[in-house]
């Protein structure tokens, strides 16, 4: 649920900027340029190419990213005990947040493949690109673009999680001080 509110409101930009990603076959066009064209061309449904496909791929990317993380901050946790308060440093957060981007990229980068393709693409049916790039790519289409992919989620995972890990330490820091408070 909260993935799908997450992904409309911002869906109209990820369209033009999967159009700005795509090979050039003409002179380089601004995102105004592009999303004129998106308009005059498909309309306001335009914006929303790829809608679903995105989606399928938001949700296990982020099931297997938060599985991974838990995984990992646990089997490591075991060598990197935590603190009294039972957590750990950030070092080890932000360390099995880089791993667990990783990870989550791997598993879902063919799914962001055919995202892309279609969103790119003059063609809408999942299946007809997925059919399409396994004819033209092969096994190939499994890591088209990986590298880059597992370093964008990467670093993207450890600000998120030294993001999240803050927070949470601040919210339980501010906790604890108003209960203390609340007992005298």
């Amino acid at each position: 649920s909260s993935g799908i509110n997450a992904e409309w409101p911002l869906r109209p930009g990820d369209g033009a900027a999967a159009k700005l990603q795509a090979p050039a076959t003409v002179k380089r066009r601004s995102v105004i340029d592009i999303s004129r064209n998106i308009m005059k061309y498909d309309g306001i449904s335009g914006f929303y190419r790829g809608f679903m496909i995105s989606l399928m791929c938001q949700v296990p990317t982020s099931a297997i990213w938060w599985a991974s993380y838990n995984a990992l901050l646990e089997s490591i946790g075991m060598y990197a005990r935590p603190n009294k308060n039972g957590r750990h440093s950030l070092y080890v957060q932000g360390g099995c947040g880089i791993l667990s981007g990783a990870a989550s990229a791997i598993f879902t980068n063919p799914l962001d493949v055919i995202r892309t393709r279609v969103q790119v693409g003059r063609i809408r049916s999942v299946r007809h690109v997925t059919s399409t790039l396994w004819k033209e790519e092969g096994k190939s289409m499994f890591y088209k673009g990986l590298s880059a992919r597992i370093t964008a989620m990467s670093s993207n995972s450890l600000l998120i999680i030294l993001g999240y890990e803050t927070v949470k330490r601040l919210s339980i820091k501010d906790s604890a001080s108003t209960n203390n408070r609340s007992i005298r």
